[in-house]
Formats: C-alpha cells, sequence, structure tokens
C-alpha cells in the first residue's frame, strides 16, 4: 500500500483544513462542500492508485504459483 507523497500530502492538507473549519448548525457553507468534494477526489486518487498497485503484483501471482506447484510435484516425484 504505497502512496505517492504528493497524495499523501493532498490528503494531509485536505485534513488540516477540515479540522479549521467549523459547521454552524446545520447548514453547509460552499467551502465546507468543496473541502468534501476535494476530499472525496483525493480519497478516489487514493484508491486508484492502490488498485493500480495490486494489479501490477497480481499479473505475477499466476507465474509464482504454477512454479511453485510444479517445483513440488518435482519433489514428490522424487520421493516417490
Amino acid at each position: 500500500m504505497f502512496l505517492t507523497v504528493s497524495a499523501i500530502g493532498t490528503i494531509a492538507q485536505l485534513q488540516s483544513k477540515e479540522a479549521r473549519l467549523t459547521n454552524k448548525g446545520n447548514r453547509v457553507t460552499q467551502q465546507e462542500q468543496m473541502l468534501a468534494d476535494d476530499k472525496m477526489r483525493a480519497e478516489i486518487a487514493r484508491l486508484v492508485a492502490e488498485t493500480a498497485e495490486i494489479q501490477q503484483n497480481m499479473k505475477y501471482r499466476f507465474w509464482v504459483m504454477g512454479a511453485a506447484y510444479v517445483g513440488a510435484l518435482g519433489v514428490i516425484v522424487k520421493l516417490l
């Protein structure tokens, strides 16, 4: 789960902005709505980055599992 420095920095900046803002009553100000939108976009960017990393790692899974299976079969055949 590696995030780029810019994604981590963006999330941290948005969290600090959110901490400074206070919601007065039930009405959401335009600034608060923009902050919520920015947070959502940052979270989506983080999830896209994590998904890309997982997909990159999964493309080798088939070959690694196949090699392990062939190796295990080789050991079993040798023991018999």
